[in-house]
């Protein structure tokens, strides 16, 4: 079942590219774009900061307020244009949900997890190379790696919630 959100997830991203343009030019249009893109990141940070507080450590509070810090390096030094910034709930959301769906196994927990960032990675180029092909978009490196980097802390970012600390 956990899967079947992913697709699903993934489903949705891929499905939209073809308008993501336009209904970002709309926003662009009315004034408001950038205000809505830091309002939904600040919104984003804000839950990944404080969900499920009450029942984690010091020491993994610490450890996201690091993973913040990282995402908003990542917002500034990557993304420029105020829909590049929308990447980074995109795709932390998809390595969260990834992290997710993987659950907690102990044994084999370093392979997991590496196959878990690297299929986040590939969703996110594939996201780029469908963009490729669609005429009014653009296939660009930079968002390879932004996605990549994204899905990559998102995914740490459940793994830290969850150990134990």
């Amino acid at each position: 079942m956990r899967w079947l959100v992913i697709v699903l997830y993934v489903a949705i991203i891929y499905s939209t590219l073809s308008i993501a343009r336009d209904i970002v030019n709309s926003i662009r249009s009315i004034g408001i774009l950038e205000i809505t893109t830091y309002i939904c990141v600040s919104i984003f940070f804000l839950i990944l900061m404080f969900s499920n507080i009450k029942n984690i450590s010091k020491k993994q509070i610490l450890y996201r307020i690091v993973l913040i810090i990282f995402f908003i390096a990542l917002v500034g030094s990557v993304a420029s244009l105020p829909e590049e910034k929308m990447h980074i709930i995109e795709y932390g959301l998809l390595g969260w949900l990834i992290a997710w769906a993987i659950g907690n196994n102990k044994k084999s927990k370093f392979f997991y997890m590496t196959l878990g960032i690297l299929l986040g990675w590939i969703i996110g180029w594939g996201d780029e190379i469908i963009q490729y092909y669609l005429p009014n978009r653009v296939y660009d490196i930079r968002d390879v790696l932004l996605n990549g980097l994204s899905v990559t802390i998102g995914f740490l970012f459940f793994q830290i919630s969850k150990s134990r600390g």
